[in-house]
């Protein structure tokens, strides 16, 4: 039996590294990161816009991986109401900078996570090791 790339998805965390390393070798492969990642780089990539211990940043992250939030729709129309909602939150409530960084580089994975249905709230399980043993590889 064989399986084309463009068959195989494979949870990654989105290093650039790891991204051009599994590109090479897998070319045309769909990547997933899985919620851990994806609430872990928000946390981090946004410190300097919102403080880390702040409330707003918590609440932000439970809105997009708490129960009922973004990352937890059903489908791509349930998705983009809770999405537009959100968008709007942060505009009123003065985080623009935020929505500047969610537009360009969360939007979009969440949505893929939506759709594929890959696990609704998949975490690191093999992710981890995968990762570990490719990175000793380059």
């Amino acid at each position: 039996m064989h399986i084309s790339n463009e068959e195989i998805i494979m949870g990654t965390d989105d290093k650039r590294e790891m991204t051009n390393a599994l590109d090479q070798a897998f070319p045309g492969i769909k990547r997933k990161l899985c919620c851990r990642h994806l609430k872990e780089n928000i946390i981090r990539q946004t410190t300097n816009i919102i403080p880390k211990s702040t409330k707003e940043l918590n609440d932000i992250v439970n809105l997009i991986f708490g129960k009922g939030g973004i990352a937890l729709a059903d489908d791509s129309a349930i998705f983009d109401g809770k999405n537009s909602g959100f968008k709007d939150s942060l505009i009123t409530n003065g985080h623009a900078d935020f929505l500047n960084y969610y537009d360009k580089h969360v939007e979009a994975k969440l949505l893929y996570h939506v759709i594929t249905k890959f696990d609704k709230m998949r975490t690191n399980d093999n992710t981890e090791s995968m990762n570990n043993r490719l990175k000793g590889l380059l």
